[in-house]
This record gives structure tokens, C-alpha cells and sequence, in this order.
């Protein structure tokens, strides 16, 4: 393997773990407001509906991390989750963006700076998951035909759950 894939590698790898260190940040300050905000309406919590509702932007979050961990020491594991949470990650972020767009019931509207930056995200993810199919990576990973219909099967759930289940 080239020095310039093992550098790739490398950059996807801390950056996926960047990227998902600060999204279960701001995960938790959402939920943090939203836990705040549940208790001064002294409304009671129900534990299975705030599991059921939030959490997607915890998990996916956890996952990158533990992917883009495991693709900096090199393991197929890490691999196979790093191009399942760039695509899945690239996909949600793309469609939510479009249906803010034909959503007319927003409260607030993106500005457009929002909407270039999280355009600029989704776009990185996607180039991160292309760039992991890279037939450098898919030679040394060797990924099987089970291996390709677990990736997929996978992005579709996830993104079905982002996208339908919320």
C-alpha cells in the first residue's frame, strides 16, 4: 500500500473522529436544553420515548468514533463502519437539508451560511466515503459480497431511521 493511502487513511480516520466528537458535543447540549425545558413544564419523562426519539444523533455519533478509531489502526472493522457512517452521515445530512427546503412549517429559517456549511458537510462525508472505496482500499480490505449487502443494508437503516422513524 502507497504512502499517499496510508496518509488518506490516516486523515479520514481523525477526522471522522473529529467530525463525530463534535456532533455527540452538540448532541448533548441539545438534549441537555431539551431535558431543561421538559422539567421547568413538569412534565413527567418516559425513558423508551426519549430512547425512541434521540437516539440517532448518539449513536451514529459513538459509531464514528469507534470507526474512525479503528481505521487508524488499520483494522477491516473500522473500515466497514467508516464507509457506513460517511455515506449514512453524507445521505441524512443532504436529505434533511432538502426537506428544510419544502418544509414551510419551519420556525426558523436557515440562514444561508447553515445551509453552505452544512452543504460543505454532507459534501465531505460523501467524498470520505467514495474516497474509502478507492480500489487501494477495497485491495487491501478485500470487502466479500456479504461484506457489500451488510454495508448497505446498514446505511439503508440508518438512514431510514434518521429520516422516517423521527
Amino acid at each position: 500500500m502507497s504512502f499517499k493511502i496510508k496518509i488518506t487513511e490516516k486523515i479520514i480516520g481523525v477526522s471522522l473522529i473529529s467530525l463525530s466528537c463534535l456532533f455527540l458535543y452538540y448532541s448533548i447540549i441539545g438534549f441537555n436544553q431539551i431535558l431543561k425545558l421538559i422539567n421547568s413544564a413538569g412534565e413527567e419523562i418516559s425513558i423508551l420515548k426519549v430512547i425512541k426519539n434521540y437516539h440517532y444523533p448518539f449513536i451514529v455519533p459513538i459509531l464514528g468514533i469507534v470507526s474512525g478509531t479503528l481505521l487508524l489502526f488499520r483494522k477491516r472493522i473500522g473500515w466497514i463502519g467508516s464507509v457506513i457512517i460517511s455515506f449514512t452521515n453524507g445521505i441524512v445530512i443532504a436529505i434533511l437539508l432538502l426537506k428544510s427546503f419544502n418544509n414551510e412549517n419551519l420556525d426558523e429559517e436557515m440562514t444561508n451560511s447553515e445551509i453552505i456549511i452544512f452543504s460543505l458537510i454532507a459534501l465531505v462525508f460523501l467524498i470520505f466515503g467514495i474516497t474509502l472505496l478507492n480500489k487501494s482500499f477495497r485491495e487491501k480490505y478485500q470487502p466479500t459480497k456479504y461484506t457489500w449487502s451488510i454495508i448497505s443494508i446498514i446505511i439503508l437503516m440508518l438512514c431510514i431511521d434518521k429520516i422516517l422513524i423521527e
